[in-house]
């Protein structure tokens, strides 16, 4: 992962995967030189992906979220749906919302 040097504007790679204790204290390690960071020390860069979207991947993430969400509903409005109807429910969701978001704009 790529991030900015705040004091002095220098580019580094860190690494992304880290040991419990330093995501705990916020310290991030550059890839070749072994440099220790603070977070607040750091601006993460956002790299472009070339829309390299992995869209099973959000479907599951979207159908994750929607799943308690279509319970909920279920309960407020009390009407009854299997927990198979509810699963096919939040994947719907997450159908719709992905072919919206695949429209070019």
């Amino acid at each position: 992962m790529k991030v900015k040097v705040i004091e002095t504007g220098e580019i580094v790679e860190v690494n992304a995967a880290r040991s419990l204790v330093d995501y705990a204290r916020g310290v991030y390690t550059e890839k070749s030189s072994g440099r220790k960071f603070m977070e607040f020390e750091l601006e993460f860069i956002q790299e472009k992906t070339n829309n390299n979207i992995d869209w099973e991947l959000r479907r599951y993430e979207i159908a994750k979220f929607m799943l308690p969400v279509v319970c909920e509903l279920r309960n407020v409005y009390g009407y009854s749906l299997t927990r198979k109807e509810a699963a096919n429910e939040a994947v719907s969701y997450a159908d719709a919302l992905i072919e919206e978001l695949k429209k070019t704009r």
